[in-house]
């Protein structure tokens, strides 16, 4: 890639929540979830970082939600609930330790594929992760155990769309994520390797 990664202070908008304790911990753990899919290969260069959060993010958007959505440019296929969970759980512990989230235990709760009304010849056009987040050493992480977690992130992973221009990202820390980008002169952008 020519253009250096548009640089993302994600430890700042981690910080902005200090006065909320609810809020904070869930910025921490979204913080980690975009840490662990940009330490994860190979789905760290198939996943592109869309919606309200990389607005929020990225371009200092008031919106400030904390579901994450991706686009995927892989097919999806009947096992990718399990693997994509599978490939996250393994990386969640190394990612809270390295940004100095010990304390916080993350597991992938659920994993669901939607229905799919658009394109026929996939089985679902998206899949839903619920990750479950807790203190450890007390009930919530309990309650993370028994599948029951009600401190949630909502990762929605959408298949079959176009990605016309994507960029780079660098997270706070210095790990990469892909994202849609605006392709704009103030924010560099790539076309995908397949365009014409």
């Amino acid at each position: 890639m020519s253009e250096p990664p548009h640089p993302v202070d994600v430890a700042a908008w981690v910080a902005r929540a200090a006065q909320d304790p609810v809020a904070h911990r869930q910025r921490q753990a979204v913080e980690i979830i975009l840490n662990a899919i940009a330490m994860t290969g190979p789905i760290n260069t198939e996943l592109f970082l869309k919606g309200g959060i990389l607005l929020g993010l990225a371009y200092g958007s008031p919106r400030q939600t904390t579901d994450i959505d991706l686009s995927a440019a892989f097919a999806a296929d009947d096992d990718i609930g399990h693997r994509m969970g599978t490939m996250l759980d393994s990386t969640f512990p190394r990612t809270a330790a390295s940004l100095g989230y010990a304390d916080l235990v993350l597991r992938t709760q659920s994993a669901k594929g939607s229905p799919n009304h658009i394109f026929p010849e996939a089985e679902f056009p998206a899949l839903k992760l619920k990750i479950a987040y807790a203190r450890r050493g007390t009930n919530e992480e309990r309650a993370l155990n028994e599948g029951t977690a009600s401190s949630v992130i909502a990762v929605d992973i959408s298949f079959n769309e176009p990605l016309n221009h994507v960029q780079l990202l660098e997270l706070t820390g210095g790990q990469e994520l892909y994202a849609y980008g605006p392709c704009c002169r103030e924010v560099p952008c790539l076309a995908p390797a397949d365009s014409t």
